[in-house]
């Protein structure tokens, strides 16, 4: 790798710490910006934490595609951070809920930027230097995250919801701004044309049975801001929310390796299971929880959660799914489990309102139960 490629590295991990700084003060703040703000109920909190992780999945299976098609790169990726930022603002400006969906909608549209960018990363790397240089991402995407979320804590007891919103957008707009500017367009080697081969759509019957369990399981998985708010519910200061936020980040990124290495030695299913069986504990927790110092103990197991399903999903179906087929199954897989949690957090949002805030807990523990008995039937490749 030359100079300039390496330069495009730091650039891109630049960019990705920056915009995390203010991505994670806005998402730390939002919830309780639409509750306590808007007065909007928990029913519509449950809508728009819906629609948010829905278009997450949806726009990243899309925008790969576009970015192969029009053999772009580096338009997706200015352009995912420029939305980002705008959207902030968008949020400073909303005096009513609905305002605030459709600029939750064009920040993760804003995520367009990803699949185009791993693709310009990969492109520019060599195999051996591949695993790092994604890593030295990763890195700055989390140390981004964790000073997003610090100065989220300090700034709260002193700025309004809608200042500190305008404050998150600076980052996302500069990271924008810094790879239109210090980036050059990748030339995609156009390859010679081939006969084309029709390809039949075929998902393997191993491969719907993980399909079926993790949508399943993400039916109950409501949006981590029901945890912030249940918090604030049983007793906590607003202003401590950030430091909930910070356990289960920093949870979620310390277990995410050990997780991986230990899925190598046991296999993607069982630590599958691993996490389901994690979030009925946690739910459990949310449920019978009676003393405070049990509230951060939860938000730790439920990052751990994500640390073990995250990244563990996408590579068992990877693994398992028709190898012509592979791309095209993590999309459908990604779109499914995008579905699912629209409907949960909408659920829990109506069961929230309705019966009380441990109801959704209470709902999503047969569910996960459901998903363990499902995905014993998988097999390992």
């Amino acid at each position: 790798m030359n100079d300039k490629d390496k330069k495009k590295i730091f650039v891109f991990a630049l960019a990705s710490f920056l915009h995390d700084i203010g991505s994670n003060i806005s998402h730390t703040i939002l919830p309780f910006f639409i509750t306590e703000t808007l007065k909007a109920n928990m029913d519509i909190l449950g809508i728009i934490s819906g629609f948010e992780d829905f278009f997450y999945y949806f726009v990243q299976a899309v925008s790969g595609f576009f970015s192969d098609k029009l053999k772009k790169r580096k338009f997706f990726i200015w352009l995912g951070y420029a939305l980002s930022g705008i959207s902030k603002i968008g949020f400073a400006i909303s005096s009513i809920w609905q305002q605030v969906l459709g600029f939750v909608i064009l920040d993760r549209t804003g995520k367009m930027r990803d699949a185009p960018r791993d693709a310009f990363v990969s492109e520019l790397s060599e195999k051996k230097e591949r695993g790092r240089n994604f890593g030295i991402i990763d890195a700055a995407d989390n140390l981004g995250a964790v000073i997003g979320i610090i100065l989220c804590f300090i700034l709260l007891s002193y700025l309004s919801y809608r200042s500190l919103f305008v404050i998150a957008s600076i980052p996302s707009l500069f990271a924008s701004l810094l790879v239109y500017t210090a980036v050059k367009e990748i030339k995609i080697k156009k390859k010679k044309k081939e006969e084309k081969k029709k390809i039949k759509l075929k998902i393997n019957k191993n491969t719907k049975i993980v399909m079926l369990a993790s949508a399943l399981f993400n039916l109950g998985f409501f949006s981590y801001s029901f945890l912030l708010i249940f918090a604030k519910d049983f007793g906590f200061e607003t202003s401590i929310a950030p430091l909930f936020m910070l356990l289960f980040t920093l949870a979620t990124s310390i277990s995410s390796i050990p997780f991986g290495r230990l899925s190598d030695k046991i296999g993607r299913k069982k630590v599958l299971a691993i996490a389901y069986s994690l979030w009925i504990f946690s739910c459990m927790g949310f449920i019978l929880a009676n003393q405070n110092f049990e509230i951060p103990l939860l938000f730790i197991v439920y990052g751990l959660v994500l640390g073990a399903k995250t990244p563990i999903e996408p590579a068992f179906v990877s693994e398992i799914s028709e190898p012509e087929l592979k791309a095209t199954t993590i999309g459908i897989f990604g779109m499914i489990n995008g579905f699912c949690l629209l409907i949960a957090s909408t659920i829990a949002g109506i069961l929230w309102s309705s019966f009380g805030k441990t109801t959704p807990f209470a709902f999503s523990i047969p569910l996960a139960i459901a998903s363990l008995i499902v995905l014993s039937f998988a097999k390992e490749k």
